[in-house]
């Protein structure tokens, strides 16, 4: 399903009085039952858009491409070069969303 079809979905149940964007308990429920769903159809996006052939490239893939140009780059490898906290990585907070659990705050 596209993005555009789940909005299609929570307008539609908007609409029809099923869903109250003011109320918490309804954006919960919401969130808990459609965020597995939406994460699961932007992978298989991601997927498709890594692994499309690129007729400027030699019909390689931006996956392909990514892997050629990452050998033997000391840029791609130097894990040392970032720095989490500049980044405000949250682990506990990233570890819940991929789990597939709804950040409300």
């Amino acid at each position: 399903m596209s993005t555009l079809s789940y909005q299609t979905v929570f307008i539609t149940l908007e609409m029809n009085g099923v869903l109250d964007t003011t109320n918490l308990v309804d954006l919960f429920c919401l969130q808990y039952v459609y965020i597995p769903h939406i994460n699961r159809s932007l992978e298989q996006f991601q997927c498709a858009w890594n692994n499309h052939s690129l007729s400027t490239e030699s019909n390689r893939s931006p996956l392909q491409l990514y892997t050629l140009y990452s050998i033997g780059n000391p840029l791609f490898h130097d894990e040392h070069n970032v720095d989490d906290a500049k980044y405000g990585v949250n682990q506990g907070r990233m570890q819940e969303y991929r789990k597939g659990g709804a950040i409300l705050n």
